[in-house]
């Protein structure tokens, strides 16, 4: 609960003396001090937001001297504030400058009419106690959703770890998978980790567009929810700009108020007429392209505000060989190929590189592994334009 605060004023002695009796009577703590303290509070970092100062009208001028001195670095309340004021004594230009006031400081939670009888604002400093405390549980609420977030997220991983590790005793890694369309080739691999939360990857097309995405998330849940969420956008079948655009905004609305799944992601999106490509990146992933394009890992937030600078575009061209890299692979890069720099190693090779290059990378990292897994999940996609079917 937020702390309530009583500053003295000498006009209204009847009227705080009635509101000390009942803090009293509602057994609640009311800290009597006076305005000239309240720079020393506020140098101490001693009140907080969800504080209430009842302080008395004196004139224009004072009070919005008192309000300026609670408004804190952004310009924004550093707490709530109750106000004494006999409304009655007021002539016409103060009330107004009052009422102005009132109208435009959003710190303000109520006034208190001295002209009135006391009693009558009992309804008010029952609901500031009120608010108070609902805050408080409402605060001790959502940390203990948190905590029982974390639990089952941990429980879930167990358990989903240990289902993903059970079915995949076949292999460390995933077979490649392929999608061959109108002259675009693409290649992807997905090897399974130990760590917490995973990687998830596909690819999809229909008859003028083709999509290929790789998620990163730090817990099972959070990945489960990003699976969820990528296979609603499977379902619509529309994989223009539009329907990017509707998938990132979904992640962003899911994941606003989970900080801690720390989700990342890569979509790559190939329009089959235009032959032009996009990249969103989001996160700490690598693109490279045999033409010397190549696109490093960044800590953009998957928000649609952020979708153009996340945003990376290249007309496709004859003989265009390109790798997309997960962080799970980019995290672990200085110990792959003998520790050689692997954006210098990957675009000396992707002239060459056939789709299976796809198994030496993963090779590479498996040689590291200090268990049967890898320490991460880990996805990588290879593209390739055919020659045959795109000319200039």
């Amino acid at each position: 609960m937020g702390k309530f605060y009583l500053c003295g004023g000498d006009k209204s002695k009847e009227c705080r003396d009635f509101i000390i009796r009942f803090f009293k009577q509602s057994d609640v703590q009311l800290l009597q001090t006076s305005v000239e303290d309240i720079p020393k509070l506020l140098q101490l970092n001693s009140i907080k937001q969800e504080d209430l100062f009842i302080v008395e009208y004196v004139s224009h001028i004072s009070f919005s001297k008192l309000l300026e001195m609670f408004k804190n670095e952004s310009g924004e309340g550093a707490c709530k504030i109750a106000v004494i004021v006999n409304v009655s004594l007021l002539v016409k230009n103060d009330l107004e400058d009052f009422k102005s006031i009132i109208l435009m400081n959003k710190m303000i939670v109520g006034t208190i009419d001295t002209s009135f009888k006391s009693e009558l604002h009992l309804p008010l400093l029952r609901s500031m106690i009120a608010d108070a405390t609902n805050d408080e549980l409402l605060i001790n609420y959502k940390n203990a959703l948190k905590k029982i977030g974390e639990e089952l997220g941990s429980i879930l991983g167990s358990t989903l770890g240990d289902l993903q590790r059970a079915s995949k005793m076949h292999e460390y890694v995933v077979p490649l998978r392929k999608v061959s369309t109108k002259g675009v080739i693409i290649c992807g691999k997905y090897a399974v980790g130990e760590a917490s939360g995973g990687e998830f990857f596909d690819i999809i097309h229909n008859d003028t567009d083709l999509v290929a995405v790789i998620t990163k998330t730090k817990s099972y849940l959070a990945s489960s929810n990003l699976i969820s969420l990528f296979s609603k956008f499977r379902e619509r079948n529309q994989l223009d700009d539009t329907a990017i655009s509707m998938f990132i905004t979904n992640i962003e609305n899911n994941f606003k108020k989970d900080v801690t799944a720390k989700v990342q992601l890569f979509i790559i999106r190939i329009n089959l007429v235009t032959q032009f490509m996009d990249i969103f990146m989001f996160g700490n992933g690598l693109f490279v392209s045999n033409f010397e394009q190549r696109v490093c890992g960044n800590d953009l937030p998957v928000t649609l505000q952020n979708k153009e600078p996340a945003h990376f575009g290249m007309q496709l061209q004859e003989g265009n060989k390109m790798l997309l890299l997960s962080p799970g692979i980019v995290n672990h890069a200085s110990s792959m190929f003998e520790g050689q720099n692997i954006i210098h190693y990957l675009t000396t090779q992707l002239d060459d590189m056939a789709p299976t290059f796809l198994n030496e990378i993963f090779f590479q990292l498996s040689k590291n592994k200090s268990g049967d897994f890898l320490k991460e999940d880990a996805s990588a996609i290879f593209i390739k334009v055919d020659l045959n079917v795109i000319s200039n």
